[in-house]
Formats: C-alpha cells, structure tokens, sequence
C-alpha cells in the first residue's frame, strides 16, 4: 500500500488564500493591536 502525505491541490490553494489573507489583512494591523494593548485602558 502506498501512502501520500501530499496536500490536495484544493487544499493548498485553501492554504495560500489564508497566508495571503494573513499577510495583507492582519499582519500590517500588529503594530496598532499592540499599541492599543500597551494603553492598558481595557
């Protein structure tokens, strides 16, 4: 029996679409999440 560990071509385009989202919507916002963290008012 042979086993693949690949990941499906779909997945990996599900993969892609998250890290790119990740990347363009939320890692750019860090430095304001921490800034209003560091203001401790919450």
């Amino acid at each position: 029996m042979d086993m693949s560990f690949s990941m499906r071509p779909e997945n990996r385009e599900l993969l892609d679409r998250v890290a790119a989202m990740i990347r363009d919507e939320i890692m750019p916002m860090e430095e304001e999440y921490h800034a209003e963290v560091a203001k401790g008012d919450r």
